[in-house]
């Protein structure tokens, strides 16, 4: 019974695998249509937060988010919580017992982004191990 667990979580992890790699071809051949609404990033971030705050939590890893309230982007909204979600979990899993994943954002009044006289700043901030570009790059064989 052990054997059919481990088993039945490899597939899933296949699966999902397999499902992002579809993902990512659509989005190369330009036939993935992206929804593009305003979004409210405190909300945005509480909605894909609590199993983060979970992983976090078991990990021994601090979770801090400090965004503002106000800021607003446009973005498909489904997507951008898939790869913030990504980002975030990636941080938390390579970040030892004790250490910290910090989530920021700020506004800035010099850039136009679509119809909003402000440059929407995001960050993800995390103490773990760091990922050199040229390691991204060749991971994934594309230049950065």
């Amino acid at each position: 019974m052990e054997y059919a667990g481990k088993i039945d979580a490899q597939i899933n992890k296949m699966t999902w695998l397999l499902k992002n790699l579809l993902t990512l071809s659509q989005l190369e051949a330009g036939v993935l249509e992206m929804k593009t609404e305003k979004a409210d990033l405190n909300e945005l971030i509480a909605d894909l937060s609590e199993p983060l705050l979970i992983m976090a939590d078991v990990a021994g890893v601090d979770y801090i988010c400090q965004i503002p309230d106000g800021i607003v982007l446009w973005a498909d909204v489904h997507w951008l919580k898939e790869a913030l979600s990504n980002i975030i979990k990636n941080c938390i899993e390579h970040t030892d017992a004790g250490g910290f994943v910090k989530i920021s954002a700020a506004q800035n009044n010099l850039h136009t982004m679509h119809l909003q006289k402000v440059k929407k700043e995001k960050k993800v901030l995390y103490d773990g191990i760091s990922i050199k570009r040229n390691e991204i790059a060749a991971k994934h064989n594309n230049t950065l």
